[in-house]
């Protein structure tokens, strides 16, 4: 789970790194292309076969990826870095540590919170860099990262324990 958040923020920031010299398309491609080497790779070392019943059906569900992909990456470059990259890292632990039947309200607590704080910080913390020193802004965030992780450090107690039998 947490190799997986982190290879998501990864490509996430290289995503943001290249797009300031290639388009969405380029970098869509690219990031396929790795997709199909690594899939194809796979199905050779296990004797599969990549021949399919479905083949408009994967074609559908090509094009709706391609589509989802592009629109994501384009949303990543406007995003700032911070919060690009974290957000879809705890979505993934929130999903880990909350029962199925909870989820949906947890997820929305989250988008509520979320939200609120891409308002209001840079408000509050503009305010900081008038009002208090320039490096102010940093100094608290830092703050607010490190209580963070610090209430998130025990997370893992409350995830499910899957009894493999």
């Amino acid at each position: 789970m947490l190799v997986a958040s982190l290879l998501f923020a990864v490509m996430g920031a290289c995503v943001k790194l290249a797009a300031a010299q290639y388009s969405i398309a380029e970098i869509v491609f690219y990031r396929s292309l790795l997709g199909v080497i690594g899939l194809g790779v796979f199905v050779r070392l296990r004797g599969l076969s990549l021949a399919t019943r479905l083949p408009w059906m994967h074609l559908r569900r090509g094009a709706v990826g391609t589509v989802s992909l592009s629109l994501w990456f384009f949303s990543t470059t406007l995003l700032p870095l911070g919060t690009a990259f974290t957000f879809p890292c705890v979505t993934a632990m929130l999903s880990r540590v909350v029962s199925s039947a909870e989820r949906g309200l947890y997820m929305g607590v989250q988008q509520t919170f979320g939200g609120i704080t891409r308002v209001a910080f840079p408000i509050i913390l503009g305010i900081a860099f008038d009002a208090i020193s320039q490096p102010s802004p940093f100094w608290i965030s830092a703050a607010v990262v490190l209580m963070t992780l610090t209430m998130g450090r025990d997370l893992e107690k409350y995830a499910p324990r899957v009894v493999k039998g």
